[in-house]
Parts: C-alpha cells; sequence; structure tokens
C-alpha cells in the first residue's frame, strides 16, 4: 500500500503548510515545482508520474490537497530523492536552488491566453466567491479553537503530565532499538485533513507498513498529542528520525500520529472526531471513569458544537471545490493536452536517466 499524507491543511489556523517537510532541499536530488491554474493538468500530470514511478519499482509516497482529497499536491518517489509538488497558492513553495535542485514546470504555456480572456469577469467572479467560502470556513474553524481551550480545560483536571508521561513512558521501555550517537530528525506532515468530503485520515496506508500498530483511543481526550510528544522527544534523544503527523485542530503543536520507520513502529489516535480503520495491534484506552457529571455535559456540548462548526466549514469547502471545478472548465476547453502529455514524458525520462 502506498503512504498517502497531506502536507498543507484547512485547520483552525486557516492554511497551514509543512511542503517544506515534504523533502527537505539539503536531502533532494531534484524537486519539479509545477505551476499553472486550475484545470491545467497539475494533478493528472503527478498522477501520470506517480503511476509510472510505481511500475519501476521506485518507492512512492502520494501528497493529496487538502480541500479536494482525490487530487495530489505532490509526488515524492523516495529511493532517488524526488519531488514533483505543486508550487500554486496556497501550497506556495519557494525555490532553493533554482537551476540545480529545483525546476519549474510552467502549465501556462500551454494554454490560449486570448480565449482565456474572454472569461476574465466570470472567472474573477468565481475566485471572489472561493476566497469568501474559505473565509467563512476558516472562520467557523477559528471558533473550533476557542471551543478547543475549553475542552483542554476539563481533560487538564483528569489527563494531567504525570498521566499522558506515565503511558508514554510505559510505551517507550517496550521498544527495542539501538541507541545512535546523533539527534534524530523530524519530518512533520499531515495524515488527517479537513476536506470537502469531511475529515480524511489516511492513518490506515502507514498502519500497512508497521509491524507494530498502537492506538490510543478516546472518546472524551481528543488530545492525545502529549503522550506522542512525549515519545517522539525521547525517540530523537536517542539519535532515532522520526515522522510526526499533526491535528487540523492544533496545527503547530498537537501530534496526531507517529511513525518510525526504522522500529517499524506507528502510533495512531483514535477519537470522536478522528476514525481509525488500520491495523491495531494493541489498543490502549486512556478515557477515565472519573469525569463529574458537570463536566460530562459541558464536555458533550463542546463537541456538539464542534461537529456543527466543522460541518458548517466542510459545507463551505465543498462550496468553493465546486467554484474552482467551474473555473477549471474555462481552463481545461483552452489548454493543449498533447503538449502537456509532452512535458509529461520529459519528466518522466528525465527522472529515469537520474539513476
Amino acid at each position: 500500500m502506498i503512504k498517502r499524507f497531506f502536507a498543507g491543511g484547512n485547520t483552525v489556523k486557516g492554511f497551514y503548510s509543512y511542503f517544506d517537510n515534504i523533502l527537505p532541499i539539503e536531502n533532494a536530488k531534484r524537486i519539479f515545482v509545477i505551476k499553472g491554474g486550475p484545470g491545467t493538468g497539475k494533478s493528472t500530470t503527478m498522477k501520470t508520474i506517480a503511476l509510472e514511478m510505481e511500475k519501476e519499482g521506485h518507492i512512492v509516497e502520494l501528497c493529496h490537497c487538502s480541500s479536494d482529497n482525490n487530487s495530489l499536491d505532490g509526488v515524492f518517489i523516495k529511493d532517488i530523492a524526488v519531488l514533483i509538488v505543486d508550487g500554486t497558492a496556497p501550497h506556495v513553495v519557494d525555490l532553493k536552488l533554482p537551476g540545480i535542485v529545483d525546476e519549474i514546470v510552467n502549465l501556462g504555456d500551454f494554454w490560449n491566453e486570448e480565449k482565456l480572456k474572454e472569461n476574465k469577469d466570470v472567472i474573477s467572479v468565481c475566485k471572489d466567491k472561493i476566497s469568501d467560502l474559505f473565509y467563512n470556513a476558516y472562520s467557523y474553524l477559528g471558533a473550533v479553537n476557542e471551543i478547543n481551550k475549553s475542552i483542554d480545560n476539563i481533560n487538564s483536571k483528569y489527563f494531567g503530565d504525570k498521566f499522558a508521561k506515565d503511558i508514554a513512558d510505559n510505551i517507550f521501555k517496550s521498544l527495542k532499538f539501538e541507541q545512535k550517537n546523533k539527534q534524530g530528525k523530524e519530518r512533520k506532515l499531515f495524515l488527517s485533513a479537513i476536506t470537502s468530503d469531511g475529515i480524511i485520515n489516511y492513518a490506515e496506508t502507514i498502519s500497512h507498513m508497521s509491524n507494530r500498530n498502537i492506538v490510543l483511543l478516546s472518546n472524551t481526550n481528543i488530545n492525545t498529542g502529549r503522550i506522542i510528544e512525549i515519545i517522539a522527544k525521547q525517540l530523537m534523544e536517542k539519535g532515532i528520525d522520526i515522522e510526526t503527523f499533526y491535528s487540523p485542530f492544533a496545527p503547530d503543536k498537537q501530534i496526531e500520529h507517529l511513525y518510525v520507520e526504522d522500529l517499524e513502529l506507528f502510533i495512531t489516535s483514535k477519537n470522536r472526531f478522528l476514525e481509525y480503520n488500520g491495523k491495531s495491534d494493541l489498543i490502549i484506552n486512556i478515557d477515565t471513569d472519573f469525569i463529574s457529571e458537570e463536566d460530562k455535559r459541558l464536555l458533550e456540548f463542546n463537541f456538539e458544537t464542534t461537529e456543527t462548526l466543522i460541518k458548517k466549514a466542510v459545507e463551505n469547502i465543498n462550496k468553493a471545490r465546486e467554484k474552482h471545478n467551474e473555473i477549471e472548465t474555462y481552463y481545461i476547453e483552452n489548454m493543449d493536452f498533447n503538449k502537456l502529455n509532452d512535458i509529461t514524458l520529459s519528466i518522466i525520462n528525465k527522472i529515469k536517466n537520474m539513476h
């Protein structure tokens, strides 16, 4: 099963990006940055390249679009350190070593500019509408951020640092590995995202790569991140490289999942807002029966309100996708897809000649 993830997401802090973490420039052999408008074939090009590289036997990772999870924002060919990535807004990718490592692929070279200009007004109206819809979505998600403060405050009474550290230490002590004489590195990404189809979670794709899958289960405490954070720091202090996957509800601080390739270890969260259908070798239920009835009622109110706000955010993201699809129709009918096929084959051949 191919690893799937998100590098950017619709979060309580707006659009949040970890695109630089897909493949740091110092580790890259080549980065193809694809530029072009909606409907110009960016995702199709990446899917074609990913399929060809998989046929060639390469290790391929797929980076999905958080607004439309059926589209791709990037393809990482891990074993040869090559990345093909969408470089258009909102996930703007800065060129670090242009012409040396980074290469721009401009699909705008293949559209009929004069014909596109004929639809300038309607495209402009659609773009303005999309901006309004995302403004609404991020406003609703921003309200979720405020409600999370109440949820965290309640949970802090029952799930303190000692509670988290005891669970983390027990897990860490069970791990078998050799300490390395270096500081481990962290790769930050997302496995879940708030998309036009609701909350999508790709944790299952990593569970199938792991021999030990630990599930932190909770119906009342949506922040299992403190436990994972402690384990992550302990592993890096021992020189182990890790991949951490953050929550769209706290993209800068709350870890939902931890993957350690060298240990074939995956630690994941499952809660009211995060489904998990992957492999489970150990399930740790971190709920407690000691929550007061008053706090239970307040938590339930907070969760129900959060669900309503997420639903409204998703509705707006879905409407934005529909407007985006409308814009795509104008670009599609004015694209030279024969030239697009040629550039796709050119990229494939360049990659094949790198090894």
